[in-house]
């Protein structure tokens, strides 16, 4: 019988997730893993001879589309996460997605507004499919 068919970008993120914890690694003569569906075929995928180094994945991450509103709430939590946490290294991975067309003008004043927080920080348009966003407003992964 058939398997289910999965998206090309989920098998690709799972197999650059297995080439860097060293669980499988390319062959010689391999294509590069960022390649496109239609390019796939042209990986050759092996498991390591030496697997004393392989890396346990990492423990993974929640994420959620959050409104403005949510965003703030969040913002309120961050004393008690940061007591919550001590010891760990949290970080907050943020994406912020424009839903509809803004003039250029608008764009760069809500990227200035953006880089206050942090110079990395840039709205990208919703055509950009960002990862984990339902609606593509504002997500964090």
């Amino acid at each position: 019988s058939r398997g289910i068919a999965l998206p090309w970008g989920l098998v690709r993120d799972a197999i650059e997730a297995s080439a860097v914890s060293r669980w499988l690694r390319l062959s010689d003569g391999s294509g590069p893993v960022a390649c496109g569906y239609e390019a796939s075929g042209s990986l050759l995928l092996e498991r390591p001879v030496d697997e004393t180094d392989r890396v346990e994945p990492p423990a993974p991450a929640g994420g959620a589309v959050l409104e403005g509103e949510q965003i703030q709430d969040l913002a309120e939590q961050i004393p008690k996460l940061l007591s919550a946490s001590a010891g760990a290294d949290l970080r907050f991975h943020v994406r912020v997605v424009l839903d509809g067309d803004l003039p250029h003008g608008d764009r760069s004043a809500v990227d200035k507004l953006l880089a206050e927080v942090s110079t990395d920080l840039k709205a990208a348009p919703e055509k950009s499919d960002p990862p984990h966003s339902l609606d593509g407003r504002i997500a964090t992964e």
